[in-house]
C-alpha cells in the first residue's frame, strides 16, 4: 500500500484531471470518484460516498450518468 500522502496527492490529481478533462472536451464521460459538488456541460451534480475509492460516478453527456461500486470482502481471524 502506498504512503498517505503519496495516496492523497494521487486522488487529487486524478481529480483534478477528471474536471480539466470535462472543460476542455465537452461531451466526454468523467468519472468521479471522491466527494465534491460541480457542473458538467450545464448540469450540476453532486457526489458523496463513505466509501472513497469503491463507489464512482460517471458523468455521460445531457445530463446522463451511471454508478457503479465494489463491495470490499474483510475476512475474521
Amino acid at each position: 500500500m502506498e504512503p498517505r500522502p503519496r495516496r492523497r496527492l494521487r486522488l487529487l490529481l486524478a481529480a483534478a484531471g477528471a474536471v480539466l478533462l470535462t472543460m476542455v472536451v465537452p461531451g466526454v464521460a468523467a468519472a468521479i470518484n471522491t466527494n465534491g459538488t460541480g457542473t458538467n456541460n450545464g448540469y450540476f451534480y453532486s457526489f458523496w460516498t463513505d466509501s472513497q475509492g469503491t463507489v464512482s460516478m460517471e458523468l455521460g453527456s445531457g445530463g446522463n450518468y451511471s454508478t457503479s461500486w465494489r463491495n470490499r470482502k474483510f475476512r475474521g481471524r
